[in-house]
């Protein structure tokens, strides 16, 4: 089973209802939980569905089981909720004081929830807080996420994922150009040391990958 950055997400009767946009990972066994899907004919923006609702893939197109019809109930990958300051909290007076302030966590970061942020302001009278609707110990994987080897190396960016249709674990990616590429590559889960939404690192150098044969479908 494999799924393209990009990939139409039809319904079992042909009606389309997005793209794919990313997948969401259990890091601890490299399982496939959900897929992003964007916009389209029923979403406008990114929504969290479970891979359990694909019935089949193909190089560009997603179709769901036939039992599947409740697509609009389908979560929002993030949502922002606006805080309102609280009564007793005294006004902000510096307004370059902590512009976009967002606490920094070590990676591994699986299951963060909520992201605080404040933003600058003579009379600060809300907090935003970012969450997105995925499991707790699942870290999301947009598409077009740059790649990187163990030497900081930006070697391209991942076009697809391959996983085995029994397990949904993730067995390759697909790595296609960036500075190093020029064509793609194919690169295996147990290769990477760290995931997060928009970057994948490598425990292996950019000479090894350099020298990876091109992939043949």
């Amino acid at each position: 089973m494999l799924f393209n950055n990009n990939a139409d997400v039809y319904t079992a009767d042909g009606e389309q209802v997005g793209s794919i946009n990313g997948i969401v990972i259990d890091p601890y066994d490299d399982e496939v939980t959900h897929l992003i899907v964007q916009q389209g004919v029923l979403f406008t923006e990114d929504k969290v569905m479970p891979v359990e609702w694909v019935d089949t893939t193909s190089e560009d197109r997603i179709t769901l089981r036939p039992d599947i019809d409740d697509l609009e109930q389908l979560p929002k990958f993030e949502e922002t909720h606006y805080v309102p300051r609280h009564e007793e909290d005294p006004p902000r007076t510096d307004s370059t004081l902590y512009p976009g302030l967002a606490p920094v966590y070590p990676y591994p970061h699986y299951g963060l929830g909520a992201w605080p942020t404040v933003g600058a302001g003579s009379s600060l009278q809300t907090a935003e807080h970012k969450h997105q609707n995925i499991p707790r110990d699942t870290e999301a994987l947009k598409s077009g996420s740059k790649v990187y080897s163990s030497d900081n190396e930006e070697i391209g960016e991942v076009e697809r994922v391959l996983m085995d249709e029994n397990t949904n674990e993730v067995t390759h990616f697909v790595v296609k150009e960036g500075l190093i590429f020029k064509h793609r590559k194919l690169i295996p889960i147990t290769w990477v040391r760290t995931l997060m939404e928009n970057e994948i690192h490598l425990g292996v150098g950019s000479k090894t990958l350099d020298n990876l044969p091109e992939y043949d479908e």
